[in-house]
């Protein structure tokens, strides 16, 4: 089955890595609240508002839903903590949001980027991942997308754009 995939923070090249990192062969799209330079026209884009616009997560579900959306991975702080608020909205029309739970993202939010390996993890499984030496994720993490310390594998902090 050809999932439809889209993926915030477009016009950065951590989208691109994380859409090399998933490409299973499956449909993307990038949306970013930035234009697309126009050298990138081989992918769709949808230009979304900022994520912590009072209306951020309406519009994003409207443009999910216009696009036939399967999963969602928003790679902008603002983004991540206003959909935690609003999963379950997405969950009812059928497309899963692909964050850490709310009440973990303090925990793995960064100060500062980490150093080291992508994993992503949907419904408590590793989906993909860049390396394959054994990480220890916990087990509050069921969702996201997860750089784990290449220098101490219990380090981890949640995959973002800014």
């Amino acid at each position: 089955m050809i999932l439809k995939i889209l993926i915030t923070a477009g016009t950065t090249g951590l989208a691109h890595k994380l859409k090399r990192l998933l490409d299973k062969g499956d449909v993307f799209v990038f949306a970013d609240q930035e234009d697309m330079p126009a050298f990138v026209s081989n992918y769709r884009f949808i230009r979304i508002p900022p994520g912590d616009s009072f209306s951020f997560a309406h519009e994003l579900l409207k443009c999910c839903l216009d696009q036939e959306i399967d999963y969602v991975f928003p790679l902008r702080k603002a983004e991540i903590k206003s959909l935690a608020e609003a999963v379950q909205l997405f969950e009812e029309y059928g497309i899963k949001v692909v964050i850490p739970a709310k009440e973990t993202l303090p925990d793995l939010m960064p100060i500062q980027p980490v150093k080291g390996f992508l994993t992503v993890v949907i419904n408590g499984s590793i989906y993909a991942a860049e390396s394959n030496e054994a990480a220890v994720l916990p087990d509050r993490i069921h969702n996201g997308v997860i750089v784990i310390n290449a220098e101490n594998k219990n380090d981890h902090s949640i995959f973002t754009a800014d």
